[in-house]
């Protein structure tokens, strides 16, 4: 499959317009204009990767919502059991507990099929971190052939989030 070149591993700050978060998306990455609901930012690589017939653009996308109450470790448990019912041949690679800033955090590598009718094998890498009650979920999504060009800069950037 065709892949895009490596981005570079400079990275650009990014404040959000009401100050809650910084990130350092990758360099040359376009913050979009268009969110899914809960979104916060998205950025988008300039070249899409290609698998078969099948185009996919690697992104970083913050997202939050209400942590309800829960800590880290139970919240994160919720989200990856939800995860494991709403993606295809969802698989749960690896799962660590980290530091982002001076929060505890998980940084999880999943894998997971797209529906048809682009159906492609995707691996995401998230960043997880509660601040007053708030949860903060950062995700680097790529197609899983692509992942080896693009892993160093999206866990670069997603350990770059800082919840302010």
């Amino acid at each position: 499959p065709a892949i895009s070149s490596p981005p570079s591993l400079e990275l650009q700050p990014y404040q959000s317009p009401d100050g809650d978060f910084s990130i350092r998306a990758p360099k040359g990455w376009l913050l979009s204009g268009v969110l899914q609901p809960g979104a916060l930012a998205t950025f988008s690589n300039v070249q899409a990767d290609q698998e078969g017939a099948n185009f996919f653009t690697a992104t970083v996308q913050v997202a939050s919502g209400p942590a309800r109450g829960l800590g880290l470790d139970a919240y994160v448990a919720n989200q990856n059991s939800a995860l494991s019912k709403s993606l295809s041949n969802y698989a749960l690679v690896t799962s660590e507990k980290l530091f982002a800033g001076s929060l505890p955090a998980y940084l999880t590598e999943i894998t997971y099929t797209k529906s048809p009718p682009l159906a492609s094998n995707l691996k995401m890498i998230q960043l997880v971190l509660i601040k007053n009650d708030k949860a903060y979920i950062v995700t680097g999504t790529v197609l899983k052939s692509a992942w080896e060009v693009h892993k160093d800069v999206l866990r670069l950037s997603l350990l770059a989030f800082l919840a302010n």
